[in-house]
């Protein structure tokens, strides 16, 4: 069989719609990455016009046009089909997995370090949270749908930036995975978590980082109380023994489900867990989740500074940047 010359390599949002619909069992091991990726380099360099095959034949969920890499200007075109983006920066080892046919599709760690050259600080916080999170959302209709697994974490990201020295782009993401935390369960968790956690410059009240959907482990104290050895809560501070419950519509509502929820946080309380109630009301309501961050504030030890004329412009301007109210949040 005849080796290929040239690979069509698809990034930016035509890589986001493909893990969104293949989900992270195509991930690939590290192995096949280090291989893509040297194909991916090479074809680079061969700059190349990419073109889809006769009936745009392309990788899975990835909408027309395509949106692919080239090595540089005398490479890029721009049709019905296809729209190229160059790329002259470093292309570190991970950056690419096979999807058959001739294409190679950008790793989840690749397309957040592409997508810092399109968004803003806050935008390419929210895309990280998502990649490092339970859920996708869909481009075109803004819906989320729910994962099995994450398809990256904040550690590989951190791993992927390191290897990606003098990459254009890579400032701004770095500065926005400081703000990055695994495990999120929805667009709303992540918005509640940006709201807590920002700095204040960024419109968030500047709190400790929490863990997302952590597992308490049973102590001798609750063995009677539950036969389960473990509970999750949406956000907990160990240190503090202090979590946060959101209470959202979908998942809350009827009369087994609000029995279950009173059982899970009873069990919770004789663990020595402190736990704040946030209902979709308060998130939306500005003034009722400053509360909420006053009593977390308050838990931590610390006193919640008022907000200046510009941090305050800036808290409303991310509630409206979160779509805090949108429907299509699942609540």
């Amino acid at each position: 069989m005849e080796k290929r010359a040239t690979y069509i390599l698809v990034g930016y949002l035509s890589a986001c719609e493909y893990w969104n619909t293949v989900g992270p069992a195509f991930l690939r091991t590290w192995q096949q990455r280090r291989v893509a990726t040297r194909k991916a380099r090479a074809s680079l360099a061969a700059r190349e016009k990419p073109q889809l095959s006769e009936g745009g034949r392309r990788p899975g969920g990835c909408r027309l046009p395509l949106c692919v890499l080239v090595g540089g200007e005398s490479a890029r075109t721009s049709t019905a089909s296809i729209v190229s983006r160059s790329w002259k920066g470093p292309v570190p080892e991970g950056s690419f997995v096979e999807a058959g046919d001739g294409f190679l599709v950008s790793t989840p760690e690749f397309v957040f370090l592409q997508r810092a050259n399109d968004l803003d600080l806050v935008g390419l916080i929210l895309f990280g949270f998502e990649l490092c999170g339970r859920y996708s959302i869909d481009a075109g209709s803004g819906r989320a749908s729910q994962l099995g697994r994450p398809l990256t974490t904040v550690e590989k990201l951190t791993a992927f930036l390191e290897r990606a020295q003098g990459a254009h782009g890579r400032k701004k993401a770095l500065r926005a995975l400081r703000y990055l935390i695994n495990g999120s369960a929805s667009p709303r968790e992540t918005a509640l978590v940006m709201l807590l956690t920002l700095s204040r410059s960024l419109g968030g009240f500047a709190l400790k980082k929490p863990r997302l959907n952590y597992s308490i482990n049973r102590d001798n104290r609750s063995q009677a109380m539950s036969k389960r050895s473990r509970r999750d809560c949406d956000l907990y501070w160990p240190e503090e023994k202090l979590a946060i419950e959101y209470d959202s519509d979908k998942h809350h509502t009827g009369s087994e489900n609000i029995s279950s929820d009173t059982k899970r946080r009873n069990d919770l309380v004789f663990r020595g867990v402190t736990i704040i109630g946030v209902t979709k009301l308060q998130m939306n309501d500005a003034e009722e989740l400053r509360k909420v961050a006053r009593q977390i504030a308050r838990r931590m030890g610390k006193k919640l500074r008022p907000q200046t004329p510009a941090q305050l412009q800036a808290y409303h301007a991310l509630r409206a940047r979160l779509d805090i109210a949108k429907a299509h949040y699942w609540d």
